[in-house]
């Protein structure tokens, strides 16, 4: 009996930590993007 749980174990913490670092990126895209939105707005006011 070969131990597999460890790999399993790393495999999950990997995606749960890929899916961790996909969700910040897209928070702050979409931070910047709201600035960037904002800023456009008040300049053409």
């Amino acid at each position: 009996m070969y131990y597999k749980g460890s790999c399993n174990e790393y495999y999950l913490h990997t995606v749960r930590y890929g899916l961790l670092r996909i969700r910040i990126t897209l928070l702050c895209v979409f931070i910047i993007s709201q600035k960037v939105i904002s800023n456009r707005t008040n300049s053409l006011e």
